[in-house]
C-alpha cells in the first residue's frame, strides 16, 4: 500500500466508517511498517487536509459533476476529494501527478470502471482552480449549523477567529512528570534526541515538543518521564492538585492522561480509581501507568452514567471529564465539525447531566470536584456548571490567576484562536 492508497483508506475510515481515535489513527498510520517516514507524512497530510476542508473540496468540485460529490460512492468520493486537496493545495505534488496517480489509485480501490469519471473532473479540475469568495463558513469548512453555534456564543468576529484556529497545524504537548524526574533531567534528555521542549505557561507541567518522530521512540517516554497530554488537560489536574494519600475518583478516565497527571503531583502516594466504560481503552491506563511506573492508578470497568453506590462519600477528590461534542479539539480531530447537530448535542447534555448528578455523590463533604470537556459549547459547559450548582449541595470554588476567564467564578473557558486549544475546566466544592 503507498502513501496516497493509506490516506485515502483512513479517510474512508473516518468520514464513512465512525470516528477514530488519536490512538486508531497512529495505528491505522503505522499499519505499513515499511514505509518510509518521508512517505507517512505525506500520508498523514493528505489525510488530514482533505477531512479539514471537505465542504470546500465539495463546493468546488460540484462544478464539474452533474450531482454532489457527497452523493458517489463513499470510496469514490474520498478518492476525488484527496485528488482535489492535492491539486488545490498541495504544491509539492504537481497537477499531471495528482491525476494520474488518482487514477490509478481508483482501479486498486476496485473502481476501474470510474477511472473514467476520476480523469475526467480532476482534469476540469485542474482548469478551473478558482476558490469561492465566501462566506467565511465554506471557505474554512465548517457546518452552517455549527458555525450559527459557535456566532450566536462568540459573535461573528470571535466565530472566524476560532474556526480559522482549526486550519493551525497543532504541536505536540507533553506533561513532565516531576516526581519521576527533574525539569533539568528531562530537558536534557530530550535535548541529547534532537528534540526542542517549549513550556506552555498555561500549565506548569505542560511542554510542547519539537523536532521528534514517533513520541514511543523518545527515550523520556520510554523511562516514564513524560506523558502526552493537552494543556487543557493538564490544567484539569492543577485544579484537583490532589494531595499525598488522597483518594480520588477519576470518571471517564481514558486514555489516563489526567489519571497520570494526578499520580505525580500526589508522588504516587494514594489511590486513584480510573473508571471507564472501554476495556481496550482501561487497557491503554494500565500500559501508561506501568510504564510511568505508578502503583497508585486502579483501573475499573464503569460506565459513569450508572450510580455507584459503594463509592458514596468516599472520595476526597472527583474528576469527570465528560463526553462532549469536542468542538474544542477540531483543530487535530477535524472530522468532529462535521458531526455535531442539534439531536446530538441534545443527548450529550443529558448523559453529562446524569454523570454530573452521580458523580458529586461520591465526594465526601468537603471534597473537591472538577469537571471539564473539550467543547467550547457553552451549554455543555458554563450552562452545566450552573445546572450542578443548583441541583447538588456544591459551590463553587474559584480558580485564582485568570480573572479574564471567570476564573473567579470557579470556571474557565479557553478558546481555540486565543488560547492554545479550546477546553473548558470548573471547581466545585461539596458543601453537605
Amino acid at each position: 500500500m503507498d502513501a496516497r492508497e493509506l490516506a485515502c483508506r483512513v479517510i474512508y475510515a473516518v468520514m464513512d466508517q465512525g470516528s477514530m481515535s488519536g490512538n486508531e489513527l497512529q495505528k491505522a498510520f503505522y499499519s505499513e511498517p515499511d514505509m518510509a517516514v518521508r512517505d507517512r507524512h505525506f500520508a498523514s497530510r493528505l489525510a488530514r487536509g482533505t477531512i479539514e476542508n471537505i465542504l470546500l473540496l465539495d463546493h468546488v468540485l460540484g462544478r464539474f459533476t452533474k450531482e454532489p460529490v457527497r452523493k458517489c460512492k463513499p470510496l469514490l468520493r474520498e478518492l476525488l476529494r484527496m485528488g482535489a486537496y492535492q491539486i488545490l493545495f498541495m504544491d509539492s505534488v504537481s497537477d499531471a501527478a495528482a491525476v494520474d496517480e488518482s487514477v490509478k489509485l481508483a482501479a486498486r480501490l476496485g473502481l476501474k470502471a470510474q477511472r473514467g469519471f476520476v480523469n475526467a473532473v480532476l482534469r476540469k479540475l485542474c482548469k478551473d482552480k478558482a476558490l469561492p469568495e465566501g462566506p467565511a463558513q465554506l471557505l474554512y469548512s465548517v457546518p452552517d449549523y455549527v458555525y450559527g453555534l459557535l456566532k450566536k456564543q462568540y459573535g461573528e468576529a470571535g466565530a472566524e477567529e476560532i474556526m480559522r484556529s482549526f486550519h493551525k497545524p497543532e504541536k505536540v504537548c507533553v506533561t513532565f512528570l516531576l516526581s519521576r524526574a527533574d525539569e533539568a533531567t528531562i530537558t536534557d534528555s530530550l535535548k541529547n534526541d534532537g528534540i526542542k521542549a517549549v513550556r506552555e505557561p498555561l500549565s506548569k507541567a505542560s511542554w510542547y515538543l519539537e523536532g521528534y518522530g514517533r513520541i514511543d521512540e523518545i527515550e523520556a517516554f520510554k523511562k516514564g518521564w513524560i506523558q502526552v497530554q493537552g494543556a487543557g488537560s493538564a490544567l484539569a489536574g492543577d485544579l484537583i492538585c490532589p494531595k499525598p494519600g488522597s483518594g480520588v475518583l477519576d470518571l471517564c478516565a481514558a486514555p489516563g492522561g489526567k489519571s497520570i497527571h494526578m499520580a505525580d503531583l500526589m508522588n504516587d502516594d494514594g489511590l486513584i480509581i480510573a473508571a471507564d466504560n472501554a476495556p481496550d481503552r482501561l487497557a491503554k491506563i494500565v500500559e501508561n501507568a506501568s510504564r510511568c511506573h505508578f502503583g497508585c492508578i486502579k483501573t475499573v470497568l464503569s460506565d459513569a452514567s450508572v450510580l455507584k453506590p459503594e463509592w458514596d462519600r468516599s472520595m476526597d477528590y472527583v474528576l469527570a471529564d465528560l463526553p462532549c461534542s469536542g468542538l474544542g479539539t477540531i483543530g487535530h480531530r477535524p472530522e468532529i465539525r462535521y458531526r455535531v447537530n442539534p439531536v446530538f448535542l441534545k443527548e450529550t447534555v443529558n448523559l453529562q447531566r446524569q454523570i454530573l448528578k452521580n458523580a458529586w455523590t461520591y465526594l465526601k463533604p468537603g471534597g473537591i470536584m472538577v469537571f471539564s470537556t473539550c467543547t467550547i459549547n457553552k451549554t455543555e459547559n458554563e450552562d452545566n456548571f450552573r445546572w450542578l450548582l443548583e441541583n447538588a449541595p456544591m459551590e463553587a470554588f474559584p480558580v485564582e490567576g485568570f480573572p479574564d476567564r471567570r476564573g473567579d467564578q470557579g470556571w474557565l473557558q479557553l478558546i481555540p484562536g486565543k488560547d492554545p486549544c479550546g477546553f473548558f475546566v470548573s471547581r466545585c466544592r461539596r458543601i453537605e
